[in-house]
């Protein structure tokens, strides 16, 4: 049997490491700085201003060191995508439904569209709310510059649903600055286009872990599918790089690239299932991918590098 004495010793430590842990916590959060965190609770919703909700929960705050504390699942995913800090708190509508507002604090505009077009699925329905806004399932979504906003509800009550949309516009609101879809997006042809699919990726771009700050767009021609894509390395020397890596990797994959001439930019077409039509113009490379007209593939390549050349 062990002595009480020891065991008293050992909770005695375990408690004073307990709160070692949680001060260090608090030190790394304090990091993100107390005005970004005033900020972010400007934010949220006072009492006069949704009379139909109350408070009940005090605010917590998340950053990158415990942000899997609350979204274990998911973490990873907003720490790809630039997440800085995280503002929580719940809320009871008059029949007593728990409503949750989050709203995350990312590394740019850039960074606050990624995430949510990381989230949104084609069955959500757009709603005028901040930059671009969504409400599907249980929640009502949107970004605005840097910030990206949910609000989540366990149970629907008569009535909620105008409450939820009238506290997201509020935020919304409180968020300074007009903003519209990442300026690259506008490279991309717009015929064709599948509504809202537009997707930046910050990291692992193609699956590949050298391929960062890719652009995506869905396009559908006589119910066919096929994809554009952009990446932008940040330089000449890192677009040529990557750019002939990824051709490496595709011959790892049985594919077969082969160069085609084309005057003042790079090509290059990798026959197979999904056909595919590589390009590089200075800074940038891309693609079109699975688009089994090759005219049509090499079209939408002119189009992008006309408006490509502003840009280097």
């Amino acid at each position: 049997m062990v002595p009480s004495s020891l065991l008293t010793m050992i909770l005695a430590l375990f408690l004073s490491l307990s709160a070692v842990s949680r001060s260090m916590a608090e030190a790394d959060l304090s990091g993100s700085g107390s005005n970004e965190k005033e900020s972010l609770l400007a934010l949220l919703p006072k009492k006069e201003e949704i009379p139909e909700i109350k408070e009940s929960s005090v605010p917590e705050f998340y950053g990158p060191q415990n942000l899997f504390d609350y979204i274990n699942g998911e973490a990873e995913t907003y720490l790809d995508y630039g997440f800085n800090l995280l503002l929580t708190r719940e809320y009871l509508d008059k029949e007593g439904s728990i409503i949750t507002i989050e709203i995350y604090r990312m590394k740019s505009p850039l960074h606050g569209f990624g995430i949510y077009a990381a989230e949104r699925t084609p069955d959500d329905k757009v709603v005028d709310i901040g930059t671009q806004g969504i409400q599907g399932g249980n929640i009502v979504a949107f970004w605005k510059g840097g910030y990206y906003c949910k609000i989540l509800f366990h149970r629907m009550s008569p009535g909620l649903d105008s409450v939820l949309l009238k506290t997201a516009r509020l935020i919304a609101g409180k968020i300074e600055g007009d903003y519209s879809l990442p300026e690259l997006f506008s490279v991309f042809p717009e015929k064709h286009r599948v509504k809202g699919s537009e997707r930046f990726i910050p990291r692992n771009f193609q699956g590949q872990p050298y391929l960062r700050n890719g652009y995506r767009v869905d396009y559908e021609r006589e119910g066919k599918r096929f994809q554009v894509f952009l990446v932008h390395p940040g330089s000449m020397e890192a677009a040529k790089e990557t750019y002939l890596k990824y051709q490496e990797f595709l011959r790892t994959e049985h594919a077969n690239p082969s160069r085609i001439e084309s005057g003042e930019y790079e090509m290059a077409r990798v026959p197979g299932e999904q056909e595919k039509l590589l390009f590089r113009y200075g800074t940038f490379w891309g693609g079109v991918l699975g688009e089994k007209d090759f005219s049509a593939a090499e079209r939408i390549v002119q189009k992008m590098v006309e408006k490509l050349k502003p840009r280097n």
